[in-house]
């Protein structure tokens, strides 16, 4: 009786850590509330979107692509939480001379709730995380954000 009761209790535990891997995005014993993720570790959950949107002159901000592959969010997520482990930087590195177009990425859930939200430029190296906060935009991640906005 004893083994069977262990058994029934692992069974739990294994199906309630592989729903949470699958429902959210971030495991709560290692959530960290900051900057990047500034919500509750319930409010993450999928299905949730990416848009990568820029500023056209005449259209406004326009959506260059959107994705809501998994994997291409907690990658977004884990590149900005390295880097604000790294420091925030000041407001005054967010603009520079070689700004060109301003861009924004927005990952929200399909009710609309905004998890993320930032904007930086195509030739800057810094995040405005619209909350106050700046910090730098690893080359790796810009590289990809460029690609998945103009699709080069």
């Amino acid at each position: 009786m004893k083994k069977l009761w262990i058994f029934i209790s692992l069974a739990i535990i294994l199906v309630t850590i592989l729903v949470v891997n699958q429902k959210f995005m971030f495991n709560p014993l290692l959530f960290h509330r900051n900057a990047v993720t500034y919500n509750t570790w319930s409010d993450y959950i999928y299905p949730s979107k990416i848009e990568y949107l820029y500023w056209d002159e005449e259209k406004g901000w326009t959506i260059g692509k959107d994705s809501s592959d998994k994997k291409e969010i907690k990658y977004i997520f884990s590149k900005l939480q390295g880097s604000l482990k790294q420091g925030k930087v000041p407001p005054n590195e967010y603009r520079n001379s070689a700004m060109k177009k301003e861009m924004k990425l927005i990952i929200r859930r399909y009710d609309s709730a905004i998890l993320l939200q930032f904007d930086y430029y195509e030739g800057g190296n810094v995040a405005d995380l619209s909350n106050g906060n700046f910090i730098k935009i690893p080359p790796d991640l810009k590289r990809n954000l460029l690609k998945r906005t103009f699709n080069y």
